[in-house]
């Protein structure tokens, strides 16, 4: 069973051991709508139970979705049936995918942090990005704040993530994601800042110290 398999029957209660996703969402999804145009063709790369895709699909954005884990593209396809929204699913590993045609825009949220090999997992999207697309990404800053944020009191103390969903080797600096995503440029970085008081829970902010997102353009070609 993959890292996140167990919690694909849970994964859209908000209140559930996915909340954290339902609360980054809130600002994930205007950040990405802030870059794209209402025809753009995306992708989401570690889509889970889809909750990126459905969200963009409900505002007539066209968005597919790739996964490795047959149970959470299961529960990310019913979703999509129930709420009447037509969305494309692929249940592949990152590494052996391989689109009909490039994206103009791919997201990959709350991914990165859990695999191998990052940089290869970055290559990969922007291989599968169109000339000018955009490709956005958040994950973990690997730092102490984010440690003792995202392990130590949200895994350890307060429970709101599950034991053992991160490893503090795993997270990735802004400065190597940034050398990862070349030839691809950031256009703008902001923090995910974490705020239990507020309803909302996630609002962007300058600090990088610990969850952060990004949006990078890739070059245009300079072919007519």
């Amino acid at each position: 069973m993959g890292d996140f398999e167990r919690f694909a029957s849970t994964w859209f209660d908000q209140n559930g051991e996915m909340g954290l996703l339902h609360a980054m969402n809130k600002i994930r999804i205007p950040f990405v709508l802030n870059s794209i145009n209402c025809d753009d063709h995306g992708l989401d790369v570690g889509t889970g139970g889809g909750l990126v895709p459905l969200t963009l699909a409900a505002q007539k954005i066209n968005i597919e979705g790739l996964d490795s884990e047959q149970a959470l593209i299961d529960i990310a396809r019913k979703e999509a049936i129930d709420r009447n929204l037509s969305i494309l699913y692929h249940c592949h590993p990152v590494e052996t995918f391989t689109p009909i045609a490039q994206y103009d825009f791919i997201t990959c949220f709350e991914m990165l942090e859990h695999v191998d090999n990052p940089k290869l997992v970055c290559e990969r999207l922007v291989s599968w990005l169109k000339p000018g697309g955009w490709l956005f990404i958040s994950t973990i800053n690997r730092s102490l704040a984010a440690y003792i944020s995202a392990i130590v009191l949200a895994e350890y103390i307060f429970k709101w993530l599950p034991y053992k969903t991160h490893s503090f080797e795993k997270f990735i600096t802004p400065e190597e994601l940034i050398q990862y995503l070349e030839p691809c440029v950031c256009k703008d970085i902001r923090g995910m800042i974490f705020n239990p008081l507020e309803s909302s829970k996630f609002f962007l902010g300058e600090s990088l110290s610990i969850n952060y997102i990004g949006a990078w353009q890739k070059p245009k070609s300079t072919i007519d």
